[in-house]
Order: structure tokens, then C-alpha cells, then sequence
């Protein structure tokens, strides 16, 4: 694992931006040359798509060097993450590149659609899915509503009209959901991520991945969710199923998210008492493994860490895992504050200086204590490339 010390934060940062120019400088002079006996897809996969990377790492270091300098994070842990976490990514596309591993495939759409009349869709609480095959999620219609969306801080909250019904993901995207698109797509995911270790610290593991989120100890079950992606990863996925559906999948705006969590019929007021029936979190089984029991639920929900989607009682509006098992992605750039944010439910993107680099992920997860189970909580990790076995998704559909 790389690592370093406070004192040496800027440092670090200073000459990692020096590295991506001269590395820069190697792609642009190798695109010029015509005798490498590459094929026309890794000339083009290195100009483009690792320049591309290189210029991403540069930007995100020189926005780390900052946090750095004002010391807004903690550098010991936080930048050795960063630097695991591109260190991964770029072995993962020497790998592609290498061995000419690119997706020449031309998706087509499956001839398992199944055909919903706009009637069936305009109904609040429709229930569908939009073809036979395995990697298409069962959906939910949510009706449009207006509710009070919280701010990190009170004089934050605000009000937001979700203009138009929406259908959403009755469960998290699972594993057995993402290996169908990562077997026909030849998409190659990092490895690492961040996991836990005892007494619930934070670290970057190069031992897990999509397919072994809890390393090599525990095989998981294909009805997990999906976890060890990054915000890209996610998107990928959702281009894939658009295509294969003729639909509009993405991923959830943030006040979507938080209005499908809170739920007309829900009360939140009585979580901390119904939390595990309710959802996987950071119960008595799980302070045993990691410690920590001071702060852990008062209650078992049978599992200490990652369970299979739809293991608990759903919310008010049918949703289940909402605020436990997995934290989710949202579609929104990251803000420092709700200041101007949309009140209709729109995503929110670069505007009012948003970071589009850093994904927000929202809701709590088998790791969440009770203080850190919010619905209005936000989170991000200051990385394009961060990924963790807390973290997975579900998605929206356009209707």
C-alpha cells in the first residue's frame, strides 16, 4: 500500500502533477509514431481514453494538493486511498491495453422486451420490469410529491417538487445483474477498494473486487448487491441496459433518492428502534467481528455484513434497502452545501461550482451506525476512481 505521512502531503501531490505532464508528454509523442505494431484500437484506446485518465489524475491532484494544503481532510489516510485507487486504474488499463482486450461488440437490444402501455406506467406504485432476462430490475413507479429535503446544516432545508413520476429500483443492482453486462460488455473493473478493518477504520484492500467484496474468505452470494464500483462503473452499466432495452436507465438524482427513502408512509422518527427489521446495519453480529460494540444497534438483523437485496421489510413506497446494506450512487456532481440547489427534483451539475469529478453516494450500509444513519446524510470520497464494499447503486427509469 502506498503511504506517507502528514509532512509529506504536499510533497507527494507536487510531484505526482510534475509525473502526469511527463507522462502526458510520452502518450503524445507515442501517438505520433506509426511502426509500433499496435492495433488501431490501442492507439486509439491510449490517446484518448489513458490521456483522457492522465488528465483526470492531474486535475483531481491538483484539487488534492489543496485539501492538503488547508489540511480539510485527513491527508494520512484519505491521499493514500487516492493514490491505491488511480494506482489501481492504471494497472487495470495497461492490462486492457496490453492485451488488446477492447469491446467491439455492437449491443443489441433483447428479444425479451416486455411492452408496458403509458397507461400502466402513469399509475403511482406500477410494478414492471422491462424484459424476461435476468439482468433486467424490477421497477417501481414513484408518484410525483413534494417534500422538505434536508441541508448538512438546518438553515439548509429546503423545499423540492418532484415534478414528474419516476421508476425506481425495487432493490439494489446485484452482483448476478452486473456480471451479465461485464460478460458481454469485456468491461474490466479495478481492483481494491476501500474496506473496513478492526474498530471499523477505513483502508484500501488490493484482495477485493466486485466478485470477492469481502476478499477471499467469503464467496458472495449472487443476489448481493453489487458493491466495488466506481461512479463510471455504474454509468456503463446503465448505457448497457439503456441499449439492451430501448429505456432510459441512470442513476438517481440526490432528491429522488432522498424522496424514494423517506417515503409517504414511513416515519423515519422510529428508525434507531426498527432499524434491523428494516434494514442491514451495523448491529450486534457485526460489533463482534469489528469491534466497536459501544456504538453498534441494539438488535440483530442476521447478517454482519453484506446481504442479499430484499433480506427486510420494504419502506413506505415499496423500496427496500434504502438505508442499509449498501450506500448508493446518485447522479449529482458534489457541493459543499444545498445553496441554490435544485427544488425539482433535477440532477445537480456543475453549476454553483460543483465538483462533477467526486460522486455523491447516499443512505447508510451494514457498516452504518446509528448516528450515521440518516436520510438527508451525503457523502463523498474525493477520488473519480474511489470505490468500496459499502458502496453499490440502484437505478432510474425514464417513463
Amino acid at each position: 500500500m502506498l503511504g506517507f505521512n502528514d509532512a509529506e502531503c504536499s510533497l507527494k501531490f507536487e510531484t505526482l502533477i510534475k509525473e502526469t505532464d511527463t507522462l502526458n508528454e510520452i502518450i503524445n509523442n507515442f501517438s505520433k509514431l506509426n511502426n509500433t505494431g499496435d492495433t488501431a484500437n490501442q492507439i486509439t484506446y491510449s490517446t484518448v481514453l489513458i490521456k483522457g485518465k492522465v488528465s483526470s489524475l492531474r486535475e483531481e491532484a491538483t484539487f488534492a494538493l489543496g485539501l492538503c494544503n488547508s489540511k480539510k481532510v485527513e491527508s494520512k489516510y484519505y491521499f493514500s486511498d487516492f493514490l491505491n485507487g488511480w494506482y489501481s486504474t492504471f494497472n487495470t488499463l495497461l492490462h486492457v491495453y496490453k492485451n488488446d482486450i477492447f469491446n467491439k461488440k455492437k449491443y443489441t437490444v433483447t428479444n425479451n422486451l416486455i411492452e408496458h402501455s403509458q397507461k400502466e406506467l402513469n399509475g403511482a406504485f406500477y410494478h414492471f420490469k422491462d424484459c424476461h432476462d435476468s439482468y433486467c430490475p424490477e421497477m417501481v413507479v414513484i408518484p410525483s410529491g413534494t417534500f422538505m429535503m434536508d441541508g448538512i446544516e438546518s438553515f439548509q432545508k429546503h423545499r423540492v417538487n418532484i415534478e414528474k413520476s419516476f421508476a425506481i429500483g425495487l432493490f439494489e443492482v446485484t452482483l448476478k445483474q452486473f456480471r451479465e453486462f461485464v460478460k458481454e460488455a469485456s468491461h474490466v473493473v479495478p481492483n481494491g477498494g476501500i474496506t473496513l478493518q478492526k474498530n471499523l477504520n477505513l483502508f484500501f484492500s488490493n484482495d477485493i473486487n466486485y466478485n470477492s467484496p469481502n476478499g477471499n474468505d467469503m464467496v458472495p452470494h449472487e443476489n448481493e448487491p453489487v458493491t466495488c464500483l466506481r461512479k463510471e462503473d455504474t454509468r456503463l452499466f446503465l448505457r448497457w441496459l439503456s441499449n439492451k432495452t430501448n429505456q432510459t436507465y441512470r442513476l438517481p438524482t440526490e432528491s429522488e433518492w432522498e424522496y424514494a427513502a423517506r417515503s409517504n408512509l414511513f416515519q423515519f422518527s422510529n428508525y434507531i428502534e426498527k432499524a434491523c427489521k428494516f434494514d442491514n446495519v451495523f448491529d450486534k453480529s457485526s460489533s463482534k467481528i469489528y469491534g466497536n460494540n459501544v456504538n453498534s444497534f441494539n438488535c440483530s438483523d442476521g447478517s454482519s455484513t453484506i446481504s442479499s437485496v430484499g433480506s427486510y421489510f420494504p419502506n413506505g413506497f415499496g423500496l427496500y434497502d434504502m438505508m442499509g446494506n449498501v450506500k448508493e450512487w446518485v447522479d449529482d456532481c458534489y457541493h459543499e452545501n444545498f445553496y441554490n440547489a435544485p427544488n425539482n427534483g433535477s440532477s445537480w451539475g456543475s453549476e454553483n461550482n460543483g465538483l462533477c469529478s467526486y460522486g455523491v453516494f447516499k443512505g447508510g450500509c451494514w457498516a452504518s451506525k446509528p448516528n450515521d444513519i440518516k436520510v438527508s446524510m451525503r457523502h463523498t470520497i474525493f477520488s473519480s476512481q474511489a470505490k468500496s464494499n459499502t458502496i453499490g447503486f440502484r437505478l432510474v427509469r425514464e417513463i
